[in-house]
């Protein structure tokens, strides 16, 4: 219970939470068999999160403008650039997705149809950037700080055989969590590049992508309790 006390306190693990049942509804909605009657409260459900979620990310757009300004310019060119491509791709995408429940909560007349569509744009672009930057990240993981772990040890061999076990699962956990990143940010990017193709959330490929997605963000979040050896 604390765990999830944890989680259910902090608004954008909530909205993970959210998400995963959001779309779990909408995979289930996919499916040709199924009762209707129970499809057509799962449906009514997923739209009820959808619209919850938006009013979660109110807001964020003045998050992301706080991260940018305060964030420090990174040594790698290429990784500054990425991370602030990003990050001004997701500030627009913040904008444009409150914009566009102004017109779905009815409090500015009008159709939601294109703000919304610009939001998902930006959101496409955000993650893609964001998936180049942490796509280098794995690279760098994998070979760089892997060939330089085993280059001191080379030089230092007794110093490093005592260090090498709490070394290796610090790697192997920086692996897993930059590897599951990258998957989700390519499910994200289907996702999103589908709903632009031909505006179509309800099929089984759109709810299998976001479900995984949503799965691996929510077990990202997950509250780990730090052990001191």
């Amino acid at each position: 219970m604390e765990t999830w006390s944890v989680l259910l306190a902090d608004v954008d693990k909530r909205d993970k939470i959210y998400r995963t049942i959001q779309y779990l509804c909408k995979l289930w909605c996919a499916f040709p068999y199924g009762n209707s009657e129970k499809k057509l409260g799962a449906r009514k459900l997923a739209k009820v999160l959808s619209s919850a979620r938006q009013v979660l990310r109110l807001g964020k757009s003045i998050q992301v403008w706080n991260k940018i300004r305060s964030q420090p310019k990174m040594l790698d060119p290429i990784s500054f650039s990425l991370v602030r491509l990003s990050d001004f791709s997701f500030l627009f995408y913040f904008l444009y997705d409150n914009i566009a429940w102004l017109y779905r909560s009815g409090l500015v007349v009008g159709k939601e149809t294109g703000p919304r569509r610009k939001a998902t744009e930006f959101y496409l672009s955000g993650a893609a950037f964001n998936l180049l930057e942490k796509a280098r990240q794995l690279w760098k993981i994998a070979y760089v700080e892997r060939k330089h772990s085993f280059g001191q040890q080379d030089s230092q061999n007794e110093m490093e055989e005592q260090h090498l076990p709490a070394y290796d699962k610090i790697w192997k956990k920086q692996m897993l969590i930059t590897v599951l990143i990258c998957i989700r940010l390519i499910l994200d990017i289907i996702v999103a590049f589908n709903i632009l193709r031909d505006d179509s959330k309800d099929t089984i490929f759109n709810g299998v992508c976001g479900s995984l997605s949503s799965i691996i963000a929510f077990y990202l979040s997950w509250p780990v309790k730090s052990s001191i050896p």
